[in-house]
């Protein structure tokens, strides 16, 4: 096999930040550099520490010795990262940037979440100019398609300058210089990881050759004692409003009226206050554990005693890496009903959707789960028979094979 010269960038990689993005851009990085590929790698340190601040990252991702990493931390600290969301350029090191991807002279160049780059970064040449539409940052300010962080946004007539700004984001003054056309003009092939985002693309005009290739998760099955005693469901991700969280806390102090049962949250983020106050409170009876952050081990538990996962995001979900981490442990999934989320419920039958917007839905659908156990058995049957279907080296396959 011929080997040949990748370079991703990525605004975050591991273990500074641990999100579906950079855990995908870790995995391939890795994937590809098993296989005798060089792989090199640029990420943003500025944008990590004008988030966490000084705290330094506790995970350990090793990575492989033909993987070169290239973090970027600019003189400017903070300013930097504002000056490259709000202008699309990294100043005072774009230049820089350039250079070095100009000089390694890749075969693959291969884009994934360049918001903490800016789109200057799209300027740097390669054989073959790639990039994964892991959000929908091509076409929209918030990368969310969601209209003031609440709804969805379907016809992109709203102000978005002022969309931005009500979902607490200073708006991007680049994207009224440069249009969709010239910015994804030197893009050879865009990823979707969903035909959903696909489609999306399409619809605001993206016209550039896509290819739908869903993302692939390795997991570590470790055999450790039961993290929590009695059954439970769980949810995995960033508390943020879209994210669904606190619909799911309201609907599980219902279930908890009429049934004993748990609900395990991991995760942080801005609500991280107010989940944490209503995993505590009264309506809460002491089921509902808020864990904040877990580290790999902790989680693989977590997974695998789990009775299901739930997903209850409100924006249009692409292929979220956390329904096939699901599945991957064999474990079913209660997921809302929009994105790419009903792609992969309907492929595998190992889950059931959700309409967000009907908060009895949500309690219903949870409520069946709990107490129909020949329905749990079915749905987790299904997620154990395709358990392996979104494996690296059949993402791998396909990948290699598109370039």
């Amino acid at each position: 096999m011929e080997t040949k010269t990748f370079f991703m960038t990525s605004s975050y990689y591991p273990p500074y930040h641990v999100g579906g993005a950079c855990i995908h851009v870790y995995d391939l990085a890795n994937a590809l550099s098993e296989l005798g590929h060089e792989v090199h790698v640029i990420y943003s340190l500025d944008w990590y520490y004008m988030k966490k601040g000084n705290v330094k990252p506790k995970d350990i991702f090793p990575n492989h010795e033909n993987i070169i990493l290239h973090p970027v931390n600019s003189p400017l600290r903070k300013i930097t990262p504002l000056l490259a969301y709000s202008f699309g350029t990294y100043f005072p090191m774009s230049d820089k940037i350039i250079q070095l991807i100009n000089s390694v002279k890749p075969d693959i160049l291969h884009h994934h979440n360049i918001t903490g780059f800016g789109p200057f970064i799209l300027k740097a040449k390669a054989e073959k100019i790639l990039y994964t539409a892991h959000d929908y940052w091509l076409v929209c300010q918030t990368y969310s398609l969601l209209h003031n962080n609440k709804i969805p946004c379907s016809n992109n007539t709203f102000n978005c300058g002022a969309c931005s700004i009500m979902s607490g984001k200073p708006p991007q003054i680049w994207r009224y210089l440069l249009d969709k056309r010239e910015l994804t003009k030197n893009i050879d092939l865009i990823i979707s990881p969903s035909h959903y985002v696909k489609n999306e693309l399409r619809r605001l005009e993206i016209t550039n050759k896509i290819e739908v290739l869903p993302n692939f998760v390795s997991v570590n099955k470790i055999d450790t004692p039961r993290y929590f005693k009695q059954p439970y469901l769980l949810y995995v991700g960033r508390l943020e409003y879209s994210k669904g969280i606190l619909i799911l806390i309201g609907a599980f102090y219902e279930v908890l009226k009429k049934m004993d049962y748990h609900l395990v949250i991991v995760g942080d983020g801005r609500l991280r206050e107010k989940v944490k106050s209503m995993s505590e409170s009264i309506e809460s009876q002491g089921k509902i554990h808020y864990l904040g952050y877990s580290d790999n081990k902790t989680l693989s538990n977590l997974y695998q005693h789990t009775s299901a996962v739930i997903i209850p995001s409100i924006w249009p979900e692409n292929c979220p890496l956390v329904a096939l981490e699901a599945i991957a442990f064999g474990k079913p999934i209660i997921a809302s009903n929009c994105g790419g989320l009903s792609e992969i419920v309907d492929l595998s039958g190992a889950g059931v959707l959700v309409n967000m917007k009907n908060k009895m839905d949500l309690l219903g659908v949870i409520t069946k789960t709990i107490n129909d156990e020949k329905y749990l058995a079915n749905l987790t049957n299904n997620a154990i028979k395709y358990s392996t279907f979104y494996s690296k080296n059949k993402y791998l396959e396909h990948y290699l094979d598109i370039l």
